[in-house]
């Protein structure tokens, strides 16, 4: 055995000295070389040919600050959302597949759906869909508006305003509003951008119920014809990711468009019940992208739970406060089945007409006021200052969010950190 170790040592030394060498004097076929052994130690599929790259850029804004055309003209009902992802997110009618879009999901815990999709170009409204061609909820944090109502929309630009409708309409801060996404269609797919996305991407902490047999789907956005062909986990480990190549067909499915990629119920039986996962899907140009880089705050993870997750935590409280009161705010915070408060992962966020009140110098909105452990007294309540809102007032802000981060589970970095809050609205 002794003598086989030796030989198994002797063999891999030369192969490293003769690589070593290779990237020295040939530092071309050292790359060539690399990226062979990672291909192979990855297990990656073979490269298959696609269309060029090409970047895409929003090239015009809706007039948003003219009322009278969004409601008159537009016929909008609702108030729209002013801020949107700088992505032009794209469809080719010759690829034919659905146009899966972010949706929002929403952190008060309430259940929103698609209520309403129209098509806008610069002249105006192009096309109002029917019900039956568009679909989506904050279940999951995604819309799609099917393939079939986009067949007869020429090529062009076009801003897609989604209302986002509460199952349970509260006036007046819980009311319908519209979200913007700016798609591109095509007639063919000639090229397509690295803008990679998920229709899932805002929603960070995505618990998937396995107790209903069913798998779970990822849909790839701006994918063009460079389609999937490798799907890994990853697990962080201090930091970095490791991966771990997965079966196609065993563990994994790829639909016939290649975009859509979904994870089997027996592979999601195999998971642990609570933990966080991310996933890294190869394509065919063999470039990745990975649900870990999906937004700033640690991309769209997945927790398995088998059925409902019982006693979730929730805060509660006044949605209006009266600045002349001089009283105290009482916040009702329910820990539930939660190890703790999380308390750099959440805040009390003031915002005006102009969007967010108090910023740094990088653009991040500030925090005035962090519930923290130790706040929350016996019966479940924690009190915010009454100078906490008189200070906003004064500034001339007319509300805050309050988020408050719960620990669920305790696997470290892939543990379940439960999101809630509410709005507050300033009165007299």
């Amino acid at each position: 055995m002794k003598v086989i170790t030796r030989i198994f040592i002797a063999v891999l030394s030369l192969a490293v000295v003769g690589f070593l060498a290779v990237a020295m004097f040939a530092p071309e076929k050292g790359r060539e070389l690399e990226t062979r052994l990672e291909n192979f130690v990855n297990q990656k599929s073979e490269e298959i040919e696609v269309s060029p790259v090409r970047e895409l850029s929003i090239e015009y804004e809706l007039p948003l600050e003219d009322e009278n055309l969004l409601y008159t003209e537009y016929g909008f009902e609702y108030g729209v959302e002013n801020t949107w992802p700088d992505k032009v997110y794209t469809w080719f009618r010759d690829l034919g597949r659905d146009l899966w879009l972010p949706f929002d999901t929403n952190d008060a815990g309430l259940r929103f759906t698609v209520g309403d999709v129209v098509l806008i170009g610069r002249e105006g409204i192009v096309k109002r869909l029917s019900p039956g061609e568009y679909a989506g909820s904050s279940d999951s944090g995604e819309a799609v508006i099917y393939a079939s109502a986009l067949e007869d929309v020429p090529q062009g630009d076009y801003w897609a305003a989604i209302l986002f409708s509460p199952e349970h309409p509260k006036e007046p801060y819980h009311m319908p509003y519209y979200l913007l996404r700016y798609v591109g269609i095509y007639d063919e797919c000639t090229f397509h951008t690295e803008d990679y996305d998920l229709s899932v991407s805002k929603a960070s902490n995505l618990l998937v119920d396995r107790s209903t047999g069913e798998g779970f789907t990822y849909h790839l956005l701006n994918l063009g014809d460079n389609v999937v062909t490798d799907v890994w986990k990853l697990e962080n480990m201090m930091g970095q990711y490791t991966r771990k190549h997965l079966t196609k067909g065993e563990d994994y499915t790829v639909s016939e468009d290649g975009a859509s990629v979904t994870l089997t119920a027996a592979y999601l039986d195999s998971l642990q019940n609570l933990y966080g996962y991310h996933f890294m899907f190869g394509l065919g140009d063999h470039s990745e992208f990975s649900t870990a880089d999906t937004n700033e705050w640690g991309g769209t993870c997945i927790y398995l739970t088998d059925g409902p997750v019982s006693d979730l935590p929730y805060v509660s409280g006044p949605e209006t406060y009266s600045v002349s009161s001089g009283e105290d705010y009482v916040l009702t915070v329910h820990t539930g089945r939660a190890i703790q408060i999380w308390e750099n992962g959440g805040g009390m966020f003031f915002f005006n007409a102009q969007g967010p009140a108090l910023v740094n110098e990088n653009g991040d909105e500030i925090s005035v006021f962090t519930v923290k452990n130790d706040d929350i007294r016996e019966d479940e309540t924690c009190v915010i200052p009454a100078a906490v809102f008189q200070e906003a007032a004064e500034r001339g802000d007319e509300g805050c969010w309050l988020g408050v981060s719960f620990q669920i589970t305790d696997f470290g970095a892939s543990g379940l950190y439960y999101y809630r809050g509410l709005n507050i609205y300033l009165t007299p």
